[in-house]
């Protein structure tokens, strides 16, 4: 309000000295004359106006300084009884402070007698159990008495027994040692038998190896994207990957054979190679037509071109494995897969076969 007394205020000097400047310009230019004198007349009504407006403007601050005295009353007022209120409560709070003072100094006493009470009870009872421990001392040395003389029987019991039982031991030891003596020829036994077994199949598996067998070494690489792993070691015993015939690469199974094991390679799908050639499974078998002659270069000699060939290792010659192949290996290595196709032919083969090894 107050900024509002000050904003009319400035607008009715402007006013002012507006009309003070037309008054000069008055004697200069006596043809405007006329119209002055009712800008002059409507000044004069906007002074009024403005008068009024600055007159509304203080009575309002008047009202304003009285309603702030009211308020500045009651809360004079409101203070005062907060004051009495705050006395009244701090002469109850002391009152009760007196009478738990007092409570506390009566429980006290009370106290005090109570304990002297127990403390007499309590000499009372230590004396009544000072006469019961003894008397049970007593009869204790009685019962310790005549449970020596019980143990003392009881060992002599006890070492007879133990005697006997350590003859029944040492006589059951003699044919446990005996059952074990011959259980231990059992099993060696059982163990030769085994190991002849699995030289017969390792001695069948070479035999069978050398007709499947490539007559040397080839030179092709390897593909060893997988990491090869012993299938005794995994869950199922058992791995199953995909060959394509247009590798011209020993690709790997990610199977590590181990010596002595017995293995089986099933194989499934169909491969073709090259467009002129029928299209085969995986032991070759109709592949050759009227366009599709057998002018050798097999790695594997005596099995047709697209038939699937393996190898064990980097250092031993491919042999045939075809739809499905179980052996007994006296090697050891990676084994790895391929088509049986010629080294410059496979680029327009196409297919490929899923394999699983398994050992048994």
């Amino acid at each position: 309000m107050l900024l509002i007394f000050v904003i009319l205020v400035s607008v009715t000097g402007i006013f002012y000295y507006r009309n003070t400047f037309k008054d000069l310009l008055t004697d200069i230019s006596p043809v405007q004359e006329s119209t002055e004198n009712k800008a002059l007349e409507q000044q004069l009504t906007e002074r009024e106006r403005l008068k009024e407006e600055v007159q509304n403007l203080a009575e309002e601050k008047r009202k304003m300084e009285e309603e702030r005295k009211l308020a500045d009353e009651k809360i004079k007022q409101e203070a005062a009884a907060r004051l009495a209120e705050q006395e009244r409560q701090k002469q109850q709070e002391e009152q009760k402070r007196l009478e738990e003072q007092t409570r506390l100094t009566e429980e006290a006493a009370a106290r005090l007698v109570e304990q002297e009470r127990q403390k007499q009870q309590e000499e009372q009872k230590r004396l009544e159990e000072q006469t019961r421990l003894t008397e049970e001392r007593k009869k204790l040395e009685d019962e310790k008495q005549k449970f020596e003389e019980d143990m003392k029987k009881q060992e002599e019991a006890r070492l007879a027994e133990q005697e006997r039982q350590k003859q029944m031991d040492e006589q059951k030891q003699l044919e446990e040692q005996k059952r074990l003596a011959e259980e231990t020829k059992k099993q060696e036994e059982a163990a030769k038998l085994v190991e002849q077994e699995k030289q017969q199949l390792i001695e069948q598996s070479r035999v069978e190896r050398q007709k499947r067998s490539a007559k040397r070494l080839d030179s092709f690489g390897y593909v060893d994207d997988l990491v090869a792993q012993d299938l005794l070691q995994l869950g199922e015993k058992q791995k199953q990957i995909s060959v394509v015939a247009n590798i011209n690469k020993w690709q790997s199974s990610g199977v590590l054979i181990k010596k002595g094991n017995t293995y089986k390679i099933t194989a499934t799908g169909q491969w073709n190679l090259g467009g002129l050639c029928n299209p085969t499974g995986p032991d070759g078998e109709g592949i050759y037509s009227a366009t599709c002659w057998d002018l050798g270069g097999q790695t594997v000699a005596g099995y047709t071109h697209s038939s699937l060939i393996g190898k064990i290792g980097s250092g031993n010659p491919a042999f045939y494995v075809g739809r499905e192949y179980r052996f007994t290996p006296d090697e050891e290595g990676v084994l790895y897969f391929m088509a049986n196709d010629a080294p410059a032919f496979f680029f327009d083969n196409s297919g490929s076969f899923s394999v699983s090894i398994s050992v048994e």
